[in-house]
């Protein structure tokens, strides 16, 4: 877990970046899954990062705690060109 975190999970749509990550953060918990159905009681999340990912703001309200914050991060449209 990161500093400040009581726990971290992370969420990824493929399994080799879960297995990967698994190996690699042994503190954490890695879970292969979607945003769009995320594997969360509803309330239950007081902060989500969404790195260069789909982005469900539905999901994500749902899982979020009142208060809770929701951070994304988007590549610019000329972020491949060098």
């Amino acid at each position: 877990a990161q500093a400040g975190a009581e726990h971290v999970t992370a969420v990824d749509i493929s399994k080799d970046a879960v297995r990967l990550a698994a190996g690699r953060y042994k503190s954490g918990t890695w879970i292969c899954g979607t945003a769009a159905h995320l594997p969360f009681p509803s309330g239950s999340l007081d902060l989500i990062l969404s790195m260069f990912a789909l982005t469900v703001p539905e999901e994500f309200h749902r899982v979020l705690t009142p208060g809770g914050v929701y951070l994304q991060v988007l590549a610019a449209e000329d972020h491949l060109l060098g």
